[in-house]
């Protein structure tokens, strides 16, 4: 079968004395090759970027906050990952405010920034007193240009994030109908109610 040629690979190793626990999310960033991880309230990451068969040690961080407080003993909770089209990391908690995490220009003495993003909505989602980690359940869908998060075990909820300077990848143009069946047949006299969407078009009149 074809997962029998699959191989694993180590590509990085823990510093001595670089102690660091608990669950976390973690996501790889492919322009700069570096792999980011959260662990309690940690930032850690390796840089993978080496000749060959040079194994990185991680490099644990501090990020500057600005644009408000961080609870770094929720770190725990949140999901993590990567904006290819942005170029930076993504945190979400299950709760309405969303946080940028930047890396610096310089991995070897530059500062990584952590600021918060409030994104604006006729809804948002609300963790409230109930603790519900998010960990993996928060991804990036770059055809989409937006995050999925998922939280809640019961009811399911699922929310989107659509960034400033949203950029969707449309590949397929075009307008169509909703609630109607294919090959139903509707009546003059009966009524009916029409959804009609549209993907990289303005609908300006139905007809």
């Amino acid at each position: 079968s074809e997962s029998s040629q699959d191989i694993y690979e180590v590509v990085g190793q823990v510093a001595s004395g670089s102690t660091f626990s608990f669950q976390g999310a973690g996501a790889y960033d492919p322009q700069r090759k570096i792999f980011v991880r959260t662990a309690g309230s940690t930032f850690t990451f390796w840089d993978l970027d080496q000749p060959q068969g040079v194994i990185p040690n991680n490099v644990i961080f501090s990020p500057n906050v600005i644009g408000g407080t961080f609870d770094f003993s929720r770190l725990i909770y949140y999901g993590l990952d990567y904006d290819h089209l942005r170029q930076v990391f993504l945190l979400w908690d299950g709760d309405q405010e969303i946080w940028k995490l930047t890396p610096p220009q310089d991995l070897s003495s530059g500062d990584w920034v952590l600021s918060r993003v409030t994104p604006d909505g006729q809804s948002v989602p609300r963790q409230g007193s109930v603790v519900n980690p998010i960990l993996g359940k928060w991804k990036y869908a770059r055809a989409l240009d937006a995050y999925i998060g998922l939280f809640d075990s019961w009811s399911g909820d699922i929310w989107v994030y659509k960034p400033t300077n949203w950029q969707p990848e449309i590949e397929n143009e075009g307008v169509s109908i909703a609630n109607i069946k294919d090959g139903e047949t509707v009546y003059s006299n009966q009524p009916v109610e029409l959804s009609v969407y549209a993907l990289g078009k303005t609908i300006s009149r139905v007809q």
